[in-house]
């Protein structure tokens, strides 16, 4: 968020109480985290935002149920963070992975550091970005580990590159 204007950050846990005591408080949460930055008033800490003078932020959510994905329908997630995703059923995960995008123009702007490794790429002549992302952290329970467990893990060889088919976002 600080090398990013504008970025656009979420990071989802399946309850609220989750998300606090494990982003916001305590001595690795983003409060302690950002304490230089905060006090000197370059990072406000509000509620459920982190604001970043460059207009970046990182928003905090949770979705205890179902249907509270759709309270996140119209967004553009430039970045999405599902941490315990196993929690999360395979539903919301497809749905809250529909909101990730990003416009050309935003991309353009990005420096080079964030281009992904060029083996990755589909075309070799055309950057490719590792923005849009979406990163899964997981233990293996809950309603989502079969869904990340096939997508995820049966389907790579670990230490190699693969790309999830379109459905699941490339």
């Amino acid at each position: 968020c600080l090398e990013i204007p504008g970025l656009q950050y979420y990071l989802f846990r399946r309850s609220y109480s989750d998300l606090q005591k494990s982003y916001v408080e305590g001595p690795t949460g983003f409060n302690a985290l950002l304490a230089p930055l905060i006090n000197e008033g370059a990072v406000e800490s509000v509620a459920k935002e982190i604001r970043f003078p460059n207009g970046s932020k990182i928003f905090l959510c949770h979705c205890q149920h179902e249907k509270d994905v759709f309270s996140f329908g119209s967004f553009e997630f430039h970045v999405l963070n599902i941490a315990e995703a196993g929690e999360f059923t395979e539903f919301m995960m497809n749905f809250l992975r529909s909101r990730v995008r990003a416009p050309k123009e935003f991309l353009e702007k990005l420096p080079d550091k964030f281009l992904l490794p060029r083996e990755c790429w589909l075309n070799p002549n055309e950057k490719e970005w590792s923005i849009p992302r979406v990163t899964y952290t997981c233990n293996p329970v809950g309603p989502g580990k079969a869904f990340l467990k096939r997508n995820f893990v049966d389907v790579g060889r670990p230490g190699q590159y693969w790309r999830a088919p379109a459905e699941l976002g490339g």
